[in-house]
């Protein structure tokens, strides 16, 4: 009696197949919020694909790919850090819908200026403000979570914070000879101090 192959090893052809829905709809959500936070610059397109062609490697291979619009999508590590950013934030992006089910969802991102030009930066700024804009302006049924996203964005670019109210910014200091942290709005008025 012959022994069968052990389930490992047999080999499947995935490339040339349709991909299984759930990688679909990935590839489809970041697309769309990769294209919020790139466009009007320099668009990018981004897919989740197969890198390896047998069932063991598989689940070990997955991979994006990143690339301007129109151009041949490569392996995330021959994209610009900025952009390897974006795509990573973008993966976070796709979880938001999910604040629906909360009354308040904190969305904290540091740095987002990192690696990127001033016209990206202030695209970013812009997409970050419509999303917590989009969830403050949502008609919530009596009883049901509010669903609010509250962006909050730790800089030190003075493009992002020129882009945004005053009322919206917070300065935070250490006084070290004082030995605590003071927290101010715009206008110099403590916010909050507290013990390092």
């Amino acid at each position: 009696m012959r022994e069968s192959a052990p389930p490992y090893r047999i080999r499947r052809r995935i490339r040339g197949a349709q991909l299984p829905s759930v990688i679909t709809t990935i590839n489809t959500q970041i697309a769309t919020a990769l294209s919020g936070l790139t466009s009007g610059v320099r668009p990018q397109d981004a897919k989740l694909d197969f890198a390896t062609e047998t069932v063991l490697d598989v689940a070990r291979a997955l991979r994006f790919k990143l690339a301007d619009t129109g151009l041949s999508l490569e392996g995330i590590r021959q994209s610009g850090l900025g952009y390897s950013n974006l795509l990573f934030m973008a993966t976070v992006i796709v979880e938001l819908p999910g604040a629906k089910e909360a009354d308040l969802t904190l969305f904290l991102v540091e740095e987002p200026e990192a690696h990127l030009h001033p016209q990206l930066q202030m695209l970013v700024l812009g997409f970050l403000l419509e999303k917590a804009r989009e969830s403050s302006s949502a008609k919530v049924p009596s009883g049901q979570p509010e669903g609010r996203i509250q962006v909050i964005v730790s800089t030190h670019s003075p493009n992002l914070t020129a882009g945004v109210s005053p009322k919206h910014l917070v300065v935070v200091r250490s006084q070290r000879l004082q030995g605590y942290v003071q927290a101010s709005g715009a206008n110099g008025s403590p916010t909050h101090r507290g013990d390092l």
